[in-house]
């Protein structure tokens, strides 16, 4: 909002209708021993805010995600996630608490590629995950004049579930893997700068900047995994997948606010590991209602 003669204004929240669009591009080399693997995303999401009365605020929203992985050894994997959530709010002037809760469930389509020697062969699978996430984050708003700090931590614990599956295919080497799960938590603490200035024709524009680093509590994840083939009695191997436990967390972008409190928000993110970088535009409408 633009809550002129405010000096918390920045980090009002209002009253709206809302849309926004993602795309993303993940990186994992696997580290030294790993295999490496790409992701690709596009997110889809739209929700409402609603004003409970004094500080508080309650939210909404649902999102659809089309993701396409592919690794260094030319398997792939195409999938659909679907997330739904809710976030109450409490902002007494330069205070802003949030708390919110998602979950999702994602479908995926999958092809392994095996080759060694003269044999060469695709064993393909769908496989289903479901996931909830809880998120709490506190920030406080130091003004002065045009400019801004505002120093900010975000808490974070997602429980993720993989469904066992069997592949098909794969001429004797189809994989057979139990099902799984894994709990993480993350702590983001963040420092944003940021500005506004009035634009022609009446608004403002905010552009800011953000930078952080995110610490995960575990920096891999094992699955147990036997060959469908394979005589009763055998026990399986394990699959282990890692990701960096400590990451930069940056961002950066632009408010554009009408006289009208319609918001249009172009943003970027980024995260960078020793093993990982993730990259993420978006742009974001709210319609103050």
């Amino acid at each position: 909002m633009t809550g002129e003669g405010n000096a918390a204004a920045i980090i009002r929240e209002g009253q709206c209708l809302w849309a926004r669009a993602t795309v993303r591009k993940l990186t994992n080399d696997g580290g030294s021993n790993g295999i490496g693997y790409q992701e690709t995303a596009s997110f889809f999401s739209a929700g409402a805010q609603f004003d409970l009365g004094g500080p508080w605020r309650l939210g909404t929203g649902i999102g659809y995600e089309n993701t396409d992985l592919e690794t260094n050894n030319i398997s792939k994997s195409e999938g659909d996630r679907l997330h739904v959530g809710g976030v109450v709010k409490y902002n007494p002037g330069p205070l802003f608490l949030a708390a919110s809760i998602t979950g999702g469930r994602g479908w995926n389509n999958n092809e392994r590629r095996v080759a060694f020697g003269g044999f060469n062969t695709v064993a393909t699978s769908e496989t289903d995950t479901s996931f909830v996430s809880g998120r709490f984050t506190a920030a406080y708003l130091m003004s002065f004049g045009a400019w801004y700090i505002k120093p900010q931590v975000n808490v974070a614990a997602t429980y993720l579930k993989r469904d066992g599956y069997t592949e098909t295919g794969g001429g004797g080497v189809a994989l057979s893997i139990l099902e799984s799960d894994d709990t993480v938590v993350s702590v983001t603490p963040a420092l944003e700068f940021g500005a506004q200035y009035p634009v022609a024709g009446g608004g403002i524009a905010r552009p800011f900047i953000r930078a952080g680093i995110k610490w995960l509590d575990t920096s891999s994840f094992t699955t147990s995994a036997s060959f469908g083939g394979a005589p009763a009695g055998i026990a399986p191997f394990t699959i282990t997948s890692r990701i960096d436990d400590v990451v930069a967390d940056i961002g950066a972008g632009v408010d554009f606010i009408t006289p009208g409190d319609t918001v249009l928000r172009l943003q970027y993110d980024g995260q960078y590991g020793e093993m990982t970088r993730q990259h993420a535009g978006s742009a974001k409408l709210s319609v103050a209602f």
